[in-house]
């Protein structure tokens, strides 16, 4: 019943809104994607999803379901090319997790690795698009290093990522207006981010709202929003 529920409202819903939206030259990124954090099991959500036409997957290094998705996709027998998979690294969500969970480094291979791991837990060699999780600041006091420059250093290893083929786009998550100002003023920063996913509800966010900003309008910025 459940399976059933979920792939009536899925189907519904997918009618509903425009199938995809370019992000970056090529890359084509559905408008719907089936989140799996917070308690969902991939064992449950991702057959049906793709049954009733779903083709986003939307998943995180702290999720911890990578491997569960992995299984779920093979059970499926899914076309790699019919699938649009997003995952992201930790950088600044990593200190809502408690103490000692901090994952800002200057050093922009951090990035990279943590990708790799994320591209090992889907058995993947690349995915669609890949997110710094939140900026830097959300480590408040407990910060061993400049926020900003380990927000510019963690986006470098985001563009060195794009670059060797291990994602297909890259953008960021949780960043306010502030935040992508300075990250797109680096002098490091040569590739704009192509999304900015932020929760928006009628209660706001604790991360970056409407009313504070979430894209950046005007000659040179086109980043999109995905809310969640």
């Amino acid at each position: 019943r459940i399976h059933c529920v979920m792939h009536s409202l899925s189907t519904l819903l997918l009618a509903a809104v425009p199938r995809t939206k370019e992000i970056a030259p090529g890359v084509h990124m559905p408008t719907m994607s089936l989140g799996t954090c917070c308690g969902s099991d991939p064992s449950v959500g991702v057959a049906p999803w793709l049954a009733s036409g779903g083709v986003g997957i939307d998943t995180a290094n702290d999720y911890h379901d990578q491997p569960a998705i992995a299984t779920a996709l093979k059970a499926t027998g899914a076309a790699r090319d019919k699938i649009f998979l997003t995952t992201k690294v930790p950088a600044g969500v990593a200190a809502l997790h408690g103490p000692g969970k901090l994952d800002c480094s200057l050093d922009p291979q951090r990035a990279v690795d943590v990708l790799k791991e994320n591209l090992a837990q889907l058995r993947m060699t690349h995915v669609d698009l890949v997110l710094l999780h939140g900026p830097c600041e959300l480590q408040g006091t407990a910060a061993a290093v400049d926020p900003a420059k380990a927000n510019a250093a963690q986006w470098q290893g985001m563009q060195m990522a794009l670059s060797s083929g291990l994602t297909r786009a890259i953008g960021v998550s949780n960043y306010n207006v502030t935040h992508l100002e300075a990250l797109l003023a680096a002098p490091t920063t040569r590739v704009k981010p192509a999304v900015n996913q932020c929760q928006m509800s009628i209660n706001g966010s604790a991360f970056c709202s409407p009313e504070t900003g979430v894209c950046l309008h005007g000659p040179g910025h086109d980043d999109a929003t995905i809310a969640f």
